[in-house]
């Protein structure tokens, strides 16, 4: 027998339960979506007459879904995501030289100093295409290459999430950097010495946690002594060329930076494990021929490095 709710099931609707269920917050999913929060709120009172459950329930942080709520959540999600990789593979067919899309990438602060230029350098030829590049570490990233406001991320660490793909795209070692000549440096570093170097360092917001670099050299067991902490790597080769601190970057920066600034590279005092960079998108980019390129021109770009 047919369940007369169908006749009554809006789309929309399951777009908004997915949105809200991803955001946690009625208001954010409304942000998301471009919706007024009356129009959420009106949305949400449909789906709870249709489905007889409240499905989202007040806290004192906000909301939490219900068991029907998450019951539902997963196949409304992949229902959700299939419409939009069916939509994209729609689309005409790619052609770098002519196509006028925006691309949309999110890179770690600092390492698009040097993927950026030689990106744009590949692309000068192609005159309508566009590339809108953010560092939206502190942000769900994971959410905003699922709705597609980030179309690929860069990041040290593969999604393990279901529904997203990763692809290593290089490894590289890290490094300290110091202004030429340093008098403490002229024999190496040990890592007594490193621990007592004052250093200049990239220090994210308390919500994005660690940087790479600061766990790594944790893992390796060297300390750091943070005298002046930065939001982007880009500073740290004007501030150490200028003074006695120091720097630990990925040997990749640290060689681009050398060809603009009076510094010098140094090997680290311990085996330190390697940098990795990793490309991340939502599955349903997979079939995307715009998308497709973007991966392989990446990788191209990474590979003059």
């Amino acid at each position: 027998m047919r369940d007369p709710r169908f006749n009554r099931l809006d789309l929309n609707l399951l777009a908004v339960f997915d949105a809200i269920f991803s955001e946690g917050s009625l208001t954010k999913a409304g942000a998301r979506l471009g919706l007024t929060q009356s129009a959420v709120s009106h949305a949400l009172a449909r789906l709870r007459d249709l489905t007889g459950d409240p499905l989202f329930e007040r806290t004192g942080r906000g909301i939490r879904p219900t068991p029907v709520a998450k019951a539902m959540a997963s196949d409304v999600g992949a229902a959700i995501d299939m419409l939009r990789a069916s939509l994209r593979r729609r689309q005409e067919a790619f052609d770098a030289t002519s196509m006028g899309r925006t691309f949309l990438i999110d890179i770690p602060a600092g390492l698009d100093t040097i993927i950026v230029p030689e990106l744009a350098r590949l692309t000068a030829d192609f005159a309508e295409m566009r590339f809108r590049i953010s560092g939206s570490r502190a942000r769900n990233i994971a959410s905003e290459l699922r709705f597609g406001e980030v179309w690929l991320a860069l990041d040290a660490e593969p999604m393990s999430r279901p529904g997203y793909r990763s692809e290593l795209l290089f490894e590289d070692p890290l490094v300290l950097i110091a202004r030429r000549g340093h008098p403490g440096l002229a024999n190496g570093v040990s890592a007594e010495q490193f621990g007592r170097l004052p250093q200049v360092a990239l220090a994210w917001p308390v919500e994005a946690g660690a940087t790479p670099a600061s766990m790594l050299l944790d893992a390796a067991g060297l300390n750091r002594l943070t005298k002046v902490a930065v939001p982007n790597l880009a500073t740290l080769p004007s501030v150490v060329e200028r003074n006695d601190l120091v720097g630990t970057m990925s040997l990749k920066m640290a060689r681009s930076f050398a060809r603009h600034f009076a510094i010098d590279i140094h090997a680290l005092p311990a085996d330190v494990p390697k940098m990795p960079v990793y490309m991340v998108w939502h599955e349903s980019f997979e079939r995307d021929e715009g998308h497709t390129w973007l991966r392989a021109t990446l990788k191209d770009v990474c590979e003059r490095l």
